[in-house]
């Protein structure tokens, strides 16, 4: 009868000691655990707008099929990021990129674009700026310091363009729709409608016009000559350039 009853005993210890390993989950990758949002704090309400909900914490009652934690897998990392509707023609998938993460100033991470939205993200209502956005999506190889969430400022190197024309950003203008230059014809200047190949922070990439010719960097139809944003307040015109 004791042989019995320590065979039952020890039973019962190699189901318990099952039942505990079972409780242990592994992750397949090496990375580090970031816990989710308690969802059900409030009692199964709707969290209302501007309430912070904590973080699931030892204890807490849950229901089932709920996310308690993510395992970020610290071997790549994905970054997002939006570019304006002038500057999409400009980025396509596989451009090498540099990163630069706000929290690691002294880290420089390499990657490539993966995708480029073929449609504007839809903008909030209260959004001030009025411009078109286009999602991007980058990957990156990983750094174990960078945490999700970090801000990082991007560096893509665009396609290299040789033997073009260029002519300042600012003097290309908006004019019902179409992309106008100003061309210098005696003492007054014409309107012409071009094509923009890309554009820079400060140059645009151009198609019909000839090299040497001058443009106006103000808008010459206007009775005050007023010029797009950021536009500098001389000179007045300049010639286009290969």
């Amino acid at each position: 009868m004791l042989k019995e009853k320590r065979a039952k005993a020890a039973l019962a210890v190699q189901v318990a000691e099952r039942n505990i390993a079972s409780l242990q989950m592994r992750a397949p990758f090496d990375g580090f655990v970031v816990s989710r949002q308690n969802t059900d704090a409030l009692g199964g309400f709707c969290c209302p707008p501007g309430i912070t909900l904590p973080d699931y914490r030892v204890g807490d009652s849950v229901g089932s099929g709920r996310t308690l934690m993510d395992v970020i897998d610290t071997s790549s990392i994905e970054v997002s990021a939006r570019v304006s509707e002038q500057d999409r023609a400009n980025v396509s998938a596989g451009l090498p990129i540099e990163l630069a993460v706000d929290t690691l100033p002294d880290a420089k991470l390499h990657g490539s674009v993966r995708t480029v939205s073929g449609v504007a993200s839809r903008q909030m209502w209260w959004a001030s700026d009025s411009t078109k956005k286009f999602d991007v999506i980058f990957d990156v190889a990983g750094d174990p310091r960078v945490r999700p969430g970090a801000t990082a400022q991007i560096k893509i190197a665009g396609p290299a363009l040789e033997n073009v024309l260029y002519i300042p950003r600012q003097a290309v203008f908006d004019n019902a729709g179409r992309t106008t230059v100003y061309v210098k014809s005696g003492d007054t200047f014409d309107s012409r409608d071009v094509k923009i190949k890309a554009w820079t922070e400060s140059l645009a990439v151009i198609e019909s016009l000839e090299p040497g010719i001058e443009v106006a960097l103000v808008n010459p139809s206007t009775p005050s000559g007023a010029r797009p944003k950021n536009a500098p307040p001389a000179p007045a015109s300049q010639r286009a350039s290969r």
